[in-house]
């Protein structure tokens, strides 16, 4: 029953994704599957940094914000910084992402709450920066930055690349790292790597 419950998620979405298929042939179409996947790897990137709170038994509810506000820095300022827009939008998240930890951690705020204040501040930064107006990144700036994001190599879309990079990367750093062992040794038994001498924080 216990291996039911694992595995029973994967098969829901197993028996939808079938049902779908079923029902419109072209879903399995190369071309879709790759379209779909393409799409849905902005999601994957954002879930993969939240998968370290979670397994540590915590919860982030700035994701959404964070790269929204990200967005907001990278669409309105590459037309001035050039590639320098990039790091700098990641330097906002950074940010971000240390305030609620720093908050969850010294301040002993629950992770649930930090994150939450933390969301309604980067919200108002990211309408800040780009001057609470859509901004578009033109296509010309696109390729010429943000080449390895956009397009496609190989006939695979480049966000499809870049997840798969990711993958690999937070995989090789939660199986092959004192700190993914570190990581899941907290979401297991917190007190346990507390008595072991080392600063959970």
């Amino acid at each position: 029953m216990k291996r039911l419950d694992t595995w029973l998620p994967l098969i829901v979405l197993a028996v939808l994704v079938l049902a779908v298929g079923l029902y419109d042939r072209s879903f399995f179409s190369a071309g879709n599957v790759l379209e779909v996947t393409a799409d849905t790897m902005t999601l994957f990137l954002m879930a993969s940094g939240v998968t370290l709170v979670i397994m540590m038994g915590g919860i982030d509810l700035s994701v959404q914000a964070v790269a929204s506000m990200t967005s907001c820095i990278l669409a309105a300022y590459l037309p001035h910084l050039g590639f320098f827009a990039i790091p700098f939008a990641v330097l906002g998240g950074v940010i971000a992402g240390f305030a609620g930890g720093y908050v969850s951690t010294k301040l002993r705020i629950p992770s649930f709450i930090a994150t939450l204040a933390v969301s309604g501040v980067v919200l108002s930064a990211g309408y800040w920066f780009s001057d609470t107006r859509s901004v578009n990144i033109p296509g010309d700036l696109s390729q010429r930055y943000l080449f390895w994001a956009v397009g496609d190599f190989l006939g695979v879309p480049n966000e499809v690349w870049v997840g798969a990079v990711f993958l690999l990367l937070l995989s090789a750093v939660l199986g092959l790292t004192p700190f993914g062992r570190l990581v899941r040794g907290i979401g297991a038994q917190e007190r346990a790597v507390i008595a072991s001498g080392i600063d959970v924080d």
